[in-house]
């Protein structure tokens, strides 16, 4: 069947909305947001922060329905990210294992990509 052929999900309006609004917040906080195909080799990775060369990035797999993408969205716009000293990956959770951490620091983490 074609693509065209195919029946489309229909998006409520406030749904998108919302996600634009929540979009919008987190770039506020100088966050760029990404939609990209999370996948290497294979592995599906997840949504997450990342800086790459001092700018600090969400990105979200693009296969997400909107729904979803709203979901990660609102845990990442609800915590209160530090932009200066990033240096390891933040989870929607605020959980963290971190590498490059003060003693006593439980802070989110954002992965380091910078070269």
């Amino acid at each position: 069947m074609k693509r065209s052929q195919q029946k489309k999900k229909k998006r409520s309006p406030a749904l998108l909305d919302e996600l634009s609004q929540v979009e919008q917040e987190i770039q506020a906080k100088g966050i760029k947001i990404r939609y990209e195909r999370l996948e290497a080799g294979g592995l599906k990775l997840k949504s997450g922060l990342c800086r790459v060369k001092g700018q600090v990035y969400l990105f979200i797999d693009k296969r997400k329905s909107p729904q979803e993408r709203l979901e990660i969205l609102l845990d990442y716009a609800l915590q209160d990210i530090p932009l200066r000293n990033i240096a390891e990956q933040i989870e929607p959770d605020g959980s963290n294992i971190s590498r490059n951490k003060e003693p006593g620091h439980s802070g989110p983490r954002v992965a380091d990509h910078e070269r």
